[in-house]
């Protein structure tokens, strides 16, 4: 499935390695001309309505905060995400950096990221999407910041 998205899209590929994920299988790319990428499979194609609100959500967010969020890549306007028949599998960017888990919490982290969930907050007040609004994902009701 990865190689075939990815001659799909042609994405010539100097490396992929396998990456660490919470919900998804991924894989770091790295195109002929340094570029990186996220591959992300998604096992669950019930999480696809979740997962393009999350893709609209993020678009929002990269638009109008200095700081770097990991976006779903368009290509002449369109996402780059292909339904399987029991999956379906994205391209993000690629940014370096840990896990929130895997980070020592300090005080002014806790703070710095009070901070970043304010800006977030005032970025997506007025968003709306129609699908979260109507769906229960996974037995919870999606809360947009």
């Amino acid at each position: 499935m990865v190689s075939e998205f990815l001659k799909k899209h042609k994405i010539s590929v100097k490396s992929i390695s396998k990456m660490e994920g919470y919900d998804s299988i991924n894989y770091r790319i790295t195109d002929h001309l340094n570029r990186q990428y996220v591959l992300k499979q998604y096992r669950n194609k019930k999480d696809y309505d979740l997962i393009c609100a999350e893709s609209e959500i993020v678009n929002l967010i990269d638009e109008k905060s200095p700081l770097l969020y990991p976006n779903t890549i368009h290509v002449d306007g369109k996402a780059l995400v292909d339904q399987q028949q029991d999956s379906f599998t994205r391209l993000t960017n690629f940014i370096e950096g840990q896990f929130l888990q895997d980070v020592e919490l300090s005080k002014d982290l806790l703070v710095h990221f009070g901070e970043v969930i304010s800006e977030l907050h005032i970025i997506c007040a007025d968003f709306s999407y129609d699908l979260l609004e109507k769906k229960l994902f996974n037995g919870t009701f999606v809360i947009i910041i």
